[in-house]
């Protein structure tokens, strides 16, 4: 798990879901339900770190657990680079 993975996605998250000036989310904060990220954050998100990250996010992976907080998202591309390319 990388720390400065982890310190990207929460800036993005905290610049596009909560009000200007905010900190950085937590990477144990639940952005679901305490942030407020919906699904066009989540598909904005997706798009971010594909780019970001050269990671393709199957369907399949777009689940609430590997979307929980900043540490399962990081923890799901850890997987998705280690994974056999797969679609779903």
């Amino acid at each position: 798990m990388s720390e400065t993975e982890e310190r990207t996605i929460s800036r993005w998250v905290s610049d596009r879901v909560l009000p200007p000036g905010t900190e950085p989310v937590a990477v144990d904060t639940p952005l679901l339900t305490e942030v407020g990220l919906d699904s066009v954050h989540l598909v904005e998100l997706v798009a971010f770190l594909e780019a970001e990250y050269g990671v393709e996010v199957p369907d399949g992976h777009l689940t609430p657990e590997n979307f929980r907080d900043v540490r399962s998202i990081v923890g799901m591309m850890g997987r998705l680079r280690t994974e056999p390319t797969q679609r779903s």
